[in-house]
């Protein structure tokens, strides 16, 4: 998945061995999948508020040369449907018991 771009790496703690950052690194640089519109320093891969009631409150943001996802603290009250921005790449805010079942919400696109 990593040759074809098709994933990203991630890790909390434990960092990756050169031959899969290779992998990784080989298809950002022929653009291959979710490559292909180019490579932001960063991932957003969660997002929390803290209107969710969190005492410490960060987003995440991997890196996309070395896979290590890191916390970005913040304070700040996301709005539903809000789009966080972190390292050129954006995410949009669900409030956590409104992401699933039969009362997620479906945020509009920019397009709609």
């Amino acid at each position: 998945m990593l040759n074809r771009g098709l994933a990203h790496l991630f890790t909390i703690h434990t960092p990756f061995d050169a031959p899969i950052l290779d992998r990784q690194r080989a298809a950002q640089e022929s653009a291959r999948g979710i490559w292909a519109r180019g490579v932001p320093s960063g991932i957003v891969t969660s997002v929390s508020s803290t209107a969710d009631g969190h005492d410490r409150t960060f987003d995440r943001v991997v890196d996309t040369t070395t896979g290590q996802a890191d916390r970005a603290f913040h304070d700040h009250a996301y709005e539903t449907c809000q789009e966080v921005c972190h390292q050129d790449a954006c995410m949009r805010y669900l409030p956590h018991d409104q992401r699933f079942g039969s009362d997620a919400i479906v945020c509009p696109t920019s397009a709609e």
